[in-house]
């Protein structure tokens, strides 16, 4: 639903990422040392991979949480009029759990009509593992473009 509120792109793909579960012994949560990755497959090929290897908790996310804001973008439909606005997250009850940093890897590939290849991965910081959540309240909407 947040893709129709906030006119996230609508592309099918297959996603497959690691989780950890309390029942598996030995991958029952985040540690030193464990490895972790996904993948994004569309049109039969992978276009995004991503590795982290677990080195150490940290107190703060890697980036800042701010506003979330977004391009919503709807074409017109038999002559109607196109939908092109900035809009906002209404949100609440923001969390963060706990933050593991590692060493991370990112491979982007191409495919039809996802030209992920052309974004040159200068330098990988590192990696990150944390979840996080919060309550979408509404939309608000900035500018009409």
């Amino acid at each position: 639903m947040r893709g129709y509120l906030l006119g996230y792109p609508k592309k099918l793909a297959i996603i497959s990422m690691s989780e950890f579960h309390k029942l598996l012994e030995n991958y029952s949560g985040p540690s030193e040392g464990k490895r972790m990755g996904g993948y994004a497959l569309r049109n039969g090929k992978e276009i995004v991979r991503i590795r982290i290897q677990l080195k150490e908790r940290h107190n703060t996310p890697p980036i800042p949480f701010g506003p979330i804001v977004q391009f919503r973008r709807f074409p017109a439909v038999e002559g109607g009029t196109d939908v092109y606005e900035l809009g906002q997250v209404i949100s609440s009850d923001f969390k963060v759990g706990e933050i593991w940093r590692g060493e991370g890897e990112l491979s982007l590939n191409a495919s039809a009509n996802d030209e992920l290849d052309l974004l040159k991965i200068n330098k990988i910081e590192g990696g990150y593992y944390f979840n996080w959540s919060f309550k979408q309240l509404g939309t608000k909407i900035l500018a009409k473009l």
